[in-house]
């Protein structure tokens, strides 16, 4: 129901109509997902990976083996998908469920901005028609990458969380369905792994009945840790250690320096960067993949190296990464090939 004060503002034929699209609007966002797919399916955005996710899929199928892995790397990226592709590798498959979870991700968060009177009204209805006509939306959940479900599974996370710290008496069972969503996330993509540092930070710090709350968070981090320990283990089988994270860390801090127009150290902002390929074969004496677990500890102790050597270079490239962060877009186009 819409409020008083805004009602006599909308011509009484539109409100049955403004009502119905308040509450199946999500069925407009459903409609155009599949024509969209059917447009980008070919798109070649992050695909160059994908064959890494096809070797964890024969990782899996092969009772989490890792010698069934036949890529360079066997923790590189995250399992997440290579979960997904051991059910399914039709292509329509992924690619309408990855929309239909962006989806119900987008009305689930918006349900509970709703509830909590974030977000009502107007505003709200603005909020849901800008999303059945992002077009960006929907083909950045067209593509086979894990990005989407991290993102969705994410979203559907963070909305649990911001119910069951609002909602009085023992709400565990969001608690623990917020943590598990966490969890599988991270299965998917590893960028997220600090952040329950600072949600945890942020709820106890600004809610009231701190102890309460903490109790709620602590079931939040266990619940979501135990959703990531299957990755533990069979990275533990794969490298020795249990890893929270995927083995492309040091080599995506060591590139980061050639962000830097004209920095000391002579390294690009690629993947191939060739100084950071000479070191790695001259410290192995032979050609190795930057995205090993061996790999990964050099690179990380040569960025420290590195950055040491030129502090205010490191501080300029940051400031300038800020900046770009505030005022650029998010979308950048690649020339074609």
């Amino acid at each position: 129901m819409e409020t008083s004060a805004e009602s006599p503002r909308e011509p009484a034929g539109a409100r049955p109509l403004l009502a119905l699209f308040d509450g199946w609007w999500w069925l407009l966002a459903v409609a155009v997902a599949p024509v969209v797919v059917y447009l980008n399916q070919d798109a070649l955005g992050m695909q160059g990976i994908y064959p890494d996710y096809v070797c964890l899929r024969h990782a899996i199928l092969a009772g989490l083996d890792p010698a069934a892995d036949h890529c360079p790397s066997t923790t590189f990226p995250m399992w997440g998908y290579g979960w997904l592709l051991a059910v399914t590798t039709s292509r329509w498959v992924l690619l309408l469920g990855q929309c239909l979870l962006a989806v119900a991700a987008a009305w689930s968060f918006l349900l509970v901005l709703e509830r909590l009177d974030v977000l009502r009204g107007r505003p709200l209805r603005f909020a849901k028609a800008v999303l059945v006509v992002s077009l960006p939306w929907y083909v950045s959940h067209a593509l086979r990458w894990p990005y989407s479900e991290a993102s969705s599974l994410l979203l559907g996370s963070i909305a649990l969380l911001a119910l069951a710290v609002r909602r009085p008496g023992v709400p565990y069972r969001l608690v623990a369905l917020s943590g598990l969503l966490f969890g599988l996330a991270l299965n998917f993509r590893s960028d997220y792994v600090a952040l329950p540092v600072l949600l945890v930070a942020v709820v106890v710090v600004l809610g009231r009945e701190r102890v309460e709350l903490l109790k709620r968070m602590a079931g939040w981090v266990a619940v979501a840790a135990v959703t990531l320990a299957p990755w533990m283990a069979y990275s533990a089988r794969a490298t020795g250690r249990p890893l929270v994270t995927s083995t492309n860390g040091g080599h995506v801090l060591y590139i980061s320096l050639g962000q830097l127009a004209g920095n000391p150290w002579g390294i690009t902002p690629f993947d191939g960067d060739p100084r950071m390929h000479r070191e790695l074969d001259a410290h192995f004496g032979r050609h190795v993949s930057s995205l090993t677990y061996a790999s990964d500890g050099y690179l990380r102790s040569r960025f420290v190296h590195l950055v040491l050597a030129h502090p205010a270079a490191w501080l300029r490239k940051d400031a300038r990464n800020a900046l770009h962060t505030l005022t650029d877009g998010f979308h950048v186009s690649c020339a074609p090939a």
